[in-house]
């Protein structure tokens, strides 16, 4: 019984172990996931930014073409 006790606290520790180290990469990927959506949600805006000024430009290259 002491042999199985043994056996279990060992397996318990290494299993704590292995979800110590996916927890560490869980926190690296999140941190790497964040920085990703940061510099997406930039270029969207961006893009917003510049479909609006092309869609300005467009109408004050229209308005011109009619005079």
């Amino acid at each position: 019984m002491k042999k199985q006790k043994e056996e279990g606290e060992a397996e318990l520790k290494k299993t704590e172990e292995e979800l110590a180290e996916l927890n560490a990469s869980l926190a690296k990927l999140n941190t790497a996931k964040k920085k990703e959506q940061d510099i997406l949600d930039d270029l969207e805006a961006k893009s917003a930014e510049m479909t609006r000024k092309l869609n300005a430009a467009s109408q004050l290259i229209t308005g011109l073409g009619g005079e």
